[in-house]
C-alpha cells in the first residue's frame, strides 16, 4: 500500500515537474525574441537585482550568487554576474546592453540545464511508471528536482 501511494504520488510530481521545467523553456524562447519583454527584464534586474524573475535571472538566488565562492553552480559553466557591466537604477549607471547580453547569456545556460533536466525525468517517469511495486524502486537520487 505504502509503495503503491509513494509511486502515484511520485509520478504525479515528476509530471508537475516536466510541465513546469517545459514553462521555463516557453518563457526562455519568448524572452530571446520580445523586445518589449527584454526591457521588462533588463528593468527588473537594473532594480531589484531580478529578485521576481525565474531563478536562472535573479540576482538574489543564493545557489547561484555563491556559485563563484563553490557553492552549486560552482563547476559549472554558468556566467557570472561578475563578466557583466550590469547598471544600476538607483545609483543611475544603466547600461541596458550589457544587462541584456547577461541575460541572453544566462537564458542560453538555463536553457541546456533545463533541457537535460526534463530528459533525465522523463526518463524516471518511465522507470517508475513500468516499476511493477516488486524489487527495489527506482532511485529518487536520479531525479533534477
Amino acid at each position: 500500500m505504502e509503495a503503491r501511494a509513494w509511486k502515484e504520488e511520485t509520478l504525479a510530481a515528476t509530471v508537475e515537474y516536466i510541465k513546469e521545467s517545459a514553462y521555463e523553456i516557453k518563457v526562455i524562447q519568448h524572452l530571446r525574441i520580445c523586445q518589449e519583454c527584454q526591457m521588462e527584464v533588463c528593468l527588473s534586474i537594473e532594480r531589484y537585482g531580478g529578485r521576481c524573475l525565474p531563478w536562472f535571472l535573479d540576482l538574489t538566488n543564493g545557489d547561484i550568487a555563491d556559485a563563484e565562492d563553490g557553492g552549486y553552480f560552482a563547476n559549472s559553466d554558468c556566467p557570472p554576474v561578475r563578466n557583466y557591466k550590469i547598471g544600476s537604477y538607483w545609483d543611475r549607471t544603466l547600461d541596458s546592453k550589457e544587462t541584456l547580453r547577461f541575460i541572453m547569456d544566462r537564458i542560453a545556460w538555463a536553457e541546456r540545464i533545463i533541457r537535460l533536466q526534463i530528459v533525465q525525468a522523463t526518463q524516471f517517469y518511465k522507470r517508475l511508471k513500468a516499476w511493477d511495486l516488486t524489487g527495489l524502486a527506482p532511485s529518487e537520487e536520479s531525479l533534477p528536482f
